[in-house]
């Protein structure tokens, strides 16, 4: 199989399947990952219950619930990580006397390897995967990322969101990505980390393309709206950098989602939370952020004050994170 990557490194995808409720992901080898399924709630449900709160434009349709699937590992699959409050140096105890030295500042609480807590007032946001050394796994901001469509089976303002998305995570991440066009490819479970014979020899473009259910075997058959990931590479003690990855979107089980940004559950909605995933965002307990696991209606599809806190630590401003190149 083509797409081995350099001598010395290692390559391991990381998989997200999302469904309306939104999407979680799936776990490949020692990866974090949890699955997500949606399938028909009764109208009385426990409050417990984490319950689909779109109203898709079908007045017949019923609600639906969210079922998880955790893949094996040992840390919780979203979290919010309170923010550590500063300790404040301690003042002088009597005006005569010399001040004492500030009193030392504790060290600050260390997040589980998976997760990170975002500055003070700015909400949760958590990485799907860290190196040994505590920092996120993430793309080289000092490489373009490449990116291809297949629209095929998409919806007519389907250029116009995935565009629009790419452009909102672009200005949070300061990452640079290059339209490299159209293609006829389709995601693939199988798919390799580099295709010369269709992209020439480099790493594969980040492929998004729309699908129908079963048609690949990328998504599931059970009503997943779609899926998505980046796969990483890794030198011999060197960080984990994402070099390539897909979204699929299920033209079927996404047909009632609205396009665009605007009010309600929309495809730009959807796009931007897949994306988060695919640029290394987890899920978080704050259901303000994009990165919720249930897709909620807004006013405006927009990250919220989390999302562009995590987002902004994946991106340019902590610098160049250069990966091995391709074989």
């Amino acid at each position: 199989m083509s797409g081995e990557p350099a001598p010395g490194a290692t390559t391991r995808p990381s998989r997200f399947r999302l469904a309306l409720g939104l999407g979680a992901s799936s776990a490949a080898g020692a990866l974090v990952g949890v699955l997500l399924v949606l399938r028909a709630l009764p109208a009385a449900s426990s409050p417990d219950t984490l319950a689909l709160t779109a109203q898709l434009p079908v007045p017949s349709a019923p609600d639906l619930p969210v079922v998880t699937e955790v893949a094996p590992f040992s840390s919780p699959t979203s979290v919010t990580v309170p923010a550590v409050p500063a300790t404040a140096e301690t003042a002088a105890t009597a005006a005569t006397a010399p001040p004492p030295p500030p009193a030392p500042s504790p060290p600050p609480t260390q997040a589980s390897p998976a997760f990170a807590a975002a500055a003070p007032g700015a909400g949760a946001y958590a990485f799907e995967q860290r190196n040994p050394d505590g920092s996120p796994a993430r793309w080289d901001p000092c490489t373009p990322i490449h990116y291809v469509v297949n629209l095929s089976a998409a919806p007519p303002g389907a250029a116009a969101d995935v565009a629009g998305a790419i452009a909102r995570v672009a200005a949070a991440t300061g990452l640079t990505f290059v339209a490299d066009g159209s293609s006829t490819e389709i995601p693939s479970k199988a798919r390799p980390s580099e295709e010369p014979a269709r992209y020439g020899h480099r790493w594969a473009p980040l492929l998004i393309a729309w699908t129908h259910t079963g048609a690949t075997d990328f998504i599931a058959t059970d009503g997943a709206l779609g899926e998505g990931g980046a796969t990483w590479v890794a030198k011999v003690g060197g960080p984990e950098v994402y070099v390539t990855g897909q979204i699929a979107i299920d033209a079927d089980t996404t047909r009632a989602l609205p396009d665009g940004f605007g009010t309600g559950t929309t495809i730009g909605l959807l796009l931007l939370h897949e994306l988060g995933h695919t640029v290394g965002l987890a899920h978080v307990s704050d259901p303000a952020e994009v990165m919720y696991p249930t897709l909620k209606p807004r006013k405006v599809a927009a990250y919220g004050p989390g999302d562009l806190a995590g987002l902004a630590a994946l991106g340019r401003g902590a610098g160049c994170d250069p990966s091995p190149p391709p074989a």
